[in-house]
């Protein structure tokens, strides 16, 4: 300790940097620093993906497919959920935007990393000032490759979080059904709006894929694998691990991958210890266990007695009241027609904006149809429920 605090005063910028570089590399640590174990499994992130999805009563996922959400799609398929494939991601965003507004479940889109993700800004944008409760999921490059030039790589969550009530990244597979169960809770608790979850490639593919993509492991094709010490070194999933090489073998088709423990070209040592270390970091209580998916508790702004007593009153004492009802007042898709009843026994004219066009019918006396801005100068109480004040 004598030797550190001498050399401290004979170098003090010296120890300085010194100091600052332990910490920092401290800090790293405690960031990735390995929670839960690490499973061995055909399973990927893509699953748990779609897990949460099924859980929060989503029927329609649309998409324009790309190879950094490839597992989702395919996973969501096999859940029961319909996969919509269109020509543009905005086209995405606007129809999740659209099962939103027609059915209280929020839309989901997912789209693939880079100009996938900002050709959704329009649309996204367009359920921000609706308030409509609509979850974006955004490809991006691999955690170990971001600001290093990789295929579609850009500062997404700049761009989307002006736009968004909500944005996150998962950096572990561990990460992704808790941000995912956040997300649908943020979309429609308080105001509704579209929320954005960035799911890196390495955290949806499975473990061996991304092994074998680091160089910590060969992949070959199944009507390849012939070698004896190929077959003795052959990875098998825990799925298979009791029924043995042979079974597994013979599940396999032709033309599918299995991987072999064998590096295909020597790393340096420190690189591929950093490079294990990352992979299980990556992978850690992503598959240990059974995780939560069901929805969170949702937190709706209701108004104070107080306040619908004083609305009463004001109602009551008018003499020519109006209503403006807009789409906020439809977010519950499942009472339109309590609120279309509730709207006829007020008997108050009503004009109607926004989706909720339509809720009284084409014969409602109290639906009016022209005149707001010479209805809206005379009232002496107007009521609007589910609208803002604009242009109109």
């Amino acid at each position: 300790m004598d030797g550190i605090l001498g050399f401290a005063r004979k170098h003090p910028i010296a120890a300085a940097a010194g100091a600052a570089a332990v910490y920092a590399a401290w800090q790293a640590y405690k960031k990735l620093r390995i929670e839960g174990e690490v499973v061995e499994t055909e399973r990927h992130g893509g699953e748990l993906v779609a897990q949460v999805l099924k859980a929060h009563g989503v029927k329609f996922l649309f998409t324009l497919v790309g190879g950094h959400i490839s597992p989702i799609l395919v996973a969501a398929k096999a859940t029961g959920i319909r996969v919509v494939d269109v020509r543009h991601e905005v086209t995405a965003v606007f129809a999740a935007d659209a099962v939103a507004r027609l059915t209280g479940v929020p839309g989901v889109a997912a789209v693939t990393a880079g100009p996938g993700v900002t050709n959704t800004v329009t649309a996204v944008k367009n359920a921000q000032m609706a308030e409509s409760p609509l979850v974006l999921i955004g490809g991006a490059a691999a955690t170990l490759l971001r600001g290093k030039g990789s295929l579609q790589d850009i500062d997404q969550m700049s761009v989307l979080k002006p736009i968004c009530k909500w944005v996150a990244t998962c950096d572990r597979v561990a990460d992704i059904v808790p941000t995912m169960r956040r997300a649908f809770q943020e979309a429609v608790s308080g105001v509704p709006g579209p929320v954005f979850v960035e799911l890196p490639i390495d955290i949806l593919y499975p473990i061996a894929e991304l092994r074998a993509n680091m160089g910590l492991c060969t992949r070959i094709r199944r009507r390849e694998l012939s070698k004896a010490e190929d077959i003795k070194q052959l990875i098998l999933p825990v799925e298979s691990a009791d029924k043995g090489v042979d079974a597994y073998l013979a599940s396999r088709r032709p033309d599918q991958p299995v991987f072999v423990d064998r590096v295909p070209r020597k790393l340096d040592f420190i690189v591929e210890r950093f490079l294990r270390y990352k992979l299980n970091y990556l992978f850690g209580g992503g598959f240990d266990r059974e995780h939560d998916v069901t929805p969170l508790p949702v937190s709706i702004p209701m108004p104070q007695s107080g306040d619908l007593s004083a609305a009463t009153e004001l109602l009551r004492r008018a003499e020519r009241p109006v209503l403006i009802v807009g789409s906020q007042a439809t977010l519950l898709a499942h009472e339109v027609d309590r609120l279309a009843a509730a709207i006829t026994d007020m008997g108050v004219p009503t004009f109607l904006s926004g989706m909720a066009r339509g809720l009284l019918g084409r014969n409602s006396r109290y639906h009016v149809r022209q005149n707001r801005r010479q209805a809206l100068r005379e009232a002496d109480v107007v009521i609007m429920a589910g609208t803002v004040a604009a242009f109109r």
